[in-house]
């Protein structure tokens, strides 16, 4: 029996969000299911070009609610412009407290919020670990989310720092600077498996 295909949403499709959509063809066990863009016009442009390259078959979605809402998305990706991503994220989080949807993830292109101030908005309890030191797995226990650059650390750390979130019920964010192999690895991470 063969586990479900990650269903994910990007919002945002501007540059940054084609570039993602164009990196999909790189990535195994996830499709494309939403896109949201604050445009119709760029949200079925960026439709038609995944379904063209057959990295899923998306729906456009006027509303973040909306996207988290639907049952084929399980994760999301922000690849909005910079100014939006708080709105974007207090929106996903509303979302997912009222009982609207459930997701595995977020992935947000960096950086999520302009400045510390915007970073503090969230009030998480931000502590910064090096995720490949043997104590990070007690650590990561006593605060509210689990950020992973994974731009930054390797495979495995991302893994355990996943792993850990997952155990606990800790909302997860991973971070990712563009690229295919950045995309497998973020995907391996939130389905547990390797890529």
């Amino acid at each position: 029996m063969s586990k479900k295909r990650l269903g994910v949403g990007i919002i945002g499709a501007g540059f940054i969000g084609n570039f993602h959509i164009r990196s999909w063809v790189g990535v195994r066990d996830s499709d494309i299911m939403g896109i949201l863009s604050r445009t119709e016009k760029k949200a079925n442009d960026a439709a038609a070009l995944v379904k063209q390259l057959g990295v899923g078959e998306p729906k456009v979605f006027r509303s973040v609610t909306d996207m988290v809402a639907d049952p084929t998305i399980d994760a999301i990706w922000i690849c909005a412009p910079n100014f939006t991503r708080i709105e974007i994220m207090e929106e996903i989080a509303d979302a997912i407290e009222k009982g609207k949807g459930e997701l595995i993830g977020v992935a947000c292109e960096k950086p999520l919020g302009r400045n510390v101030a915007e970073a503090k908005k969230y009030g998480i309890n931000l502590k910064v670990f090096n995720v490949s030191e043997p104590s990070m797995s007690s650590k990561l226990k006593s605060v509210d989310a689990v950020v992973v650059f994974t731009n930054k650390v390797s495979h495995n750390a991302k893994k355990q720092a996943v792993c850990v979130a997952k155990s606990n019920d800790i909302p997860l964010y991973l971070y990712h600077s563009c690229g295919m192999c950045t995309l497998r690895e973020c995907l391996g991470c939130l389905k547990g498996k390797e890529n």
